[in-house]
């Protein structure tokens, strides 16, 4: 019997203002245990950021959870069904627009089997959460390693056999140029898709980084693309953890965008979306 993972990322917001927040833990529900699990992240990380809110402060609030998640510890106090999920979790578990903190919206992930369960709770924690000390582990993670890892977790969570229709480092070779894509797949076009990762120490590197994608998708354009023209580029793009290169990161999505070579470019908020896609319209390979 295929399962499934219910999940709410629980997020703390400086103000509704400035639109930022910081993932503060996860809240996971098994529907066949009907069990809440609780996963905190890297507290410290929100007062670094906000030195007015201390730890205690949100300790507080994390304990309330904990001892409400504890106190449903009885399966038949809470009848499981998916429509009232979100509603359950405001009202009997966690509500706090005072603090900051607040729970995102429920989302589900298919669990193919049993023993992957748990493999997909550190795979999501992984994602979202920055335990204690590893905020510099995260940050030297987000190169196009991080991609790949994250975009192919996502597609094996929807998909286990997806990979028989993808081609992994398909090569085009131009007279002036040899580019590796990591996905090849096929629907109604064929795409090429390419992580490209903008978490770099200093602007010029991001700068650097564009001009060199540009000039090798120009090539791109003006030899493959004029013999495949039911081809796409597909980039999967991370965007800097350091704000103060996001003016120089905009730059270097409008130097890639210029290009006129058939473009998609997916950032992290996207790859869901993206994803989907390959799930739905991607054709099995007559050679892999």
């Amino acid at each position: 019997m295929k399962r499934e993972l219910f999940y709410s990322i629980l997020k703390y917001r400086q103000g509704l203002v400035l639109g930022e927040s910081l993932n503060a833990g996860i809240l996971f529900f098994d529907p066949v245990s009907n069990q809440f699990t609780f996963k905190c992240g890297d507290l410290k990380r929100i007062s670094r950021a906000y030195p007015e809110i201390s730890v205690n402060f949100l300790n507080q609030f994390i304990s309330t959870l904990t001892h409400n998640i504890n106190r449903l510890s009885d399966t038949s106090f809470f009848q499981f069904d998916g429509d009232n999920l979100e509603s359950f979790i405001r009202k009997e578990l966690f509500y706090s627009d005072a603090a900051g903190l607040s729970f995102e919206s429920v989302e589900r992930v298919p669990i193919s089997e049993i023993g992957d369960f748990q493999k997909t709770i550190n795979y999501l924690k992984q994602i979202f959460l920055v335990g204690p000390n590893e905020f510099n582990q995260e940050r030297k993670k987000r190169n196009e390693d991080y991609i790949l890892a994250v975009v192919s977790n996502i597609l094996k969570s929807k998909d286990p056999r997806i990979f028989d229709k993808i081609k992994r480092d398909e090569t085009i070779v131009t007279p002036l140029i040899q580019i590796t894509f990591d996905f090849f797949w096929q629907g109604k076009e064929v795409h090429l898709a390419k992580a490209l990762a903008f978490d770099l120490e200093n602007d010029l590197l991001i700068q650097n980084k564009a001009l060199q994608i540009y000039g090798a998708l120009e090539q791109l354009n003006r030899t493959y693309f004029k013999t495949s023209e039911a081809a796409k580029l597909d980039l999967l793009v991370s965007i800097p953890t350091n704000k103060e290169h996001f003016p120089e990161f905009d730059k270097a999505l409008k130097i890639i965008e210029s290009t006129n070579a058939p473009l998609n470019i997916s950032l992290e908020k996207d790859w869901n979306r993206y994803t989907d896609e390959i799930v739905s319209n991607a054709e099995v390979l007559t050679h892999n």
